[in-house]
């Protein structure tokens, strides 16, 4: 699932993202799968990919999910 108003041919779409999820929080994708299959109607949005930290290390993009991150890390951002 792309955000509205991207395609695959959107700038950066080729780049390449390297994702730290160690707790395998779920994505966009498997929440909409999901909620819809069991009706949920509400999920808490700290245990997904919906909060993460961009970093950009040398013109490599790196996604961190918050939730994985102990908070006295937080202030490392």
């Amino acid at each position: 699932m792309l955000p509205y108003g991207m395609d695959e041919n959107s700038f950066g779409m080729g780049n390449t993202v390297y994702l730290y999820n160690p707790d395998n929080f779920p994505g966009m994708d498997e929440i909409k799968n999901k909620s819809q299959k069991l009706n949920i109607k509400s999920i808490d949005p700290m245990h997904t990919l919906f909060n993460t930290y961009d970093l950009v290390i040398d013109g490599v993009t790196y996604v961190l999910a918050v939730a994985s991150l102990p908070p006295a890390d937080y202030d490392t951002f």
